[in-house]
């Protein structure tokens, strides 16, 4: 998805050995940013993971939480950071989020792991610099050709019922983009 191939691009930029957890349909989508990619639907990322890196990665960073948080768990070596930064793999229920978060936080720490959560929001309230710097350098890369971020779809703003329909589908790779009515022009 857009999340994880945003991250994919960043840290081909700084040399990370980076994997992508992806189903087939969107191995060669992982392959292009460089990183290698891992089974996700077919099987437990954690035992993907594990057939490539024995011990297990130094840190993930799980954008699905849910589910998908134990698996992350296990995919990470002992001693390892999994990082949470998103909840899409959660039922979207008032209580899923903070459930999630404190099942991956426990689970890490019973299993010799460390947890952190990132979350933009969290850090921009606080102190808004370091994000606005961090934004302005991302958008350098991107003039710059460095990173591509990948755009799916660029729909106006009253189609945000269609762009929902698009991400719940599970097909989407890359990010929905919404522009102005005026800017929009539809393709064809």
């Amino acid at each position: 998805g857009g999340i994880g191939t945003a991250m994919l691009d960043v840290l081909r930029i700084a040399g990370a050995r980076a994997f992508g957890a992806a189903s087939a349909k969107h191995h060669n989508l992982v392959r292009s940013y460089g990183a290698t990619p891992v089974e996700s639907r077919s099987e437990a990322i954690d035992v993907g993971v594990r057939r490539i890196e024995p011990n297990g990665v130094d840190v993930t960073l799980d954008n699905l939480g849910g589910r998908f948080a134990g698996q992350n768990i296990r995919a990470t070596r002992s001693g390892g950071v999994i990082v949470g930064i998103g909840f899409a793999g959660t039922n979207n229920g008032l209580m899923s989020v903070p459930i999630s978060l404190g099942r991956l936080f426990s689970a890490a720490y019973l299993n010799g792991r460390r947890a952190k959560f990132f979350g933009i929001t969290q850090f921009y309230r606080k102190d808004p610099h370091p994000f606005r710097m961090d934004l302005a350098t991302l958008f350098a890369l991107a003039a710059a050709g460095r990173i591509k971020p990948l755009i799916a779809a660029r729909l106006p703003l009253l189609a945000a019922r269609e762009a929902a329909e698009m991400m719940e589908s599970g097909a989407v790779q890359g990010k929905i983009v919404h522009l102005a009515d005026s800017a929009y022009t539809a393709p064809g």
